[in-house]
């Protein structure tokens, strides 16, 4: 079916993405605010951009923000291979950039032998009041922990920000090339006798399929961002597990 965004004037195809009704509704909430992203940067000649997204939020963008003009957008977390990225709506005059997103990346010094995790990191943010949609990639590293965030709140955080857990820590920005790593994969292969997410996730672990059906159920395992919730689930090319 088909959505018209009479503000923009452009057509909207949701041929390949759930009908809009069958969507959760912070879902269907997010998919408006896409839309509203690409009203906004059309009316307005400013590029817009959206909180930090999950890759199934990412995926829904893809999906309706992105489909009228796909050389208007841009998925952006700070580099290449990020997880979390932030969605940018661009106006016609404007090539899409990542130098153009309103994100910093910050590196947290620790001390010699400290031992924090993402979690950890996570956790310490959260408990600033901040949000999960406005931090971006968490990446441990020796003796100190790289993060995204949105731009306006690095000044706060290289103020404020001095412990995680009982480890005192001085924050500071920084240039992602410096340390950015690419993420890193391994090419598997095997023979699926089913397209269930079982028979999959057996393959990808080189595990029995018994044993991956325990991972499935322990809930260990997210297709597109959403826990998978049986092995008879059903996976796509495009899918992300």
């Amino acid at each position: 079916w088909e959505t018209f965004l009479t503000s923009s004037r452009a057509a909207v195809s949701f041929s390949r993405m759930e009908n809009l009704r069958a969507l959760p509704p912070e879902e269907a909430l997010l998919v408006r605010r896409f839309l509203d992203l690409t009203a906004l940067a059309e009316k307005s000649g400013v590029p817009r951009f959206s909180a930090f997204l999950s890759e199934r939020q990412q995926l829904l963008a893809e999906q309706t923000a992105c489909q009228p003009r796909l050389d208007g957008c841009l998925l952006y977390g700070g580099y290449e291979s990020a997880q979390r990225r932030m969605l940018g709506v661009f106006p016609t005059w404007q090539q899409p950039a990542g130098e153009a997103f309103p994100l910093t990346a910050l590196t947290v010094h620790l001390p010699k032998a400290a031992d924090v995790s993402h979690r950890d990191m996570l956790g310490s943010l959260m408990a600033m009041q901040l949000t999960r949609e406005s931090i971006g990639d968490i990446l441990p590293a020796e003796r100190c922990c790289h993060v995204f965030v949105q731009e306006h709140l690095a000044p706060l955080l290289c103020t404020e920000l001095t412990r995680i857990g009982r480890y005192g820590v001085r924050c500071e920005p920084c240039e992602a090339d410096a340390f950015v790593r690419e993420a890193a994969t391994e090419p598997g292969r095997g023979t699926l006798q089913s397209p269930r997410i079982d028979a999959l996730v057996a393959v990808l672990t080189k595990l029995s399929r018994e044993k991956g059906i325990q991972l499935i159920r322990a809930g260990l395992v997210r297709q597109n961002d959403r826990v998978v919730t049986g092995p008879s689930q059903t996976f796509h090319a495009a899918d992300v597990l």
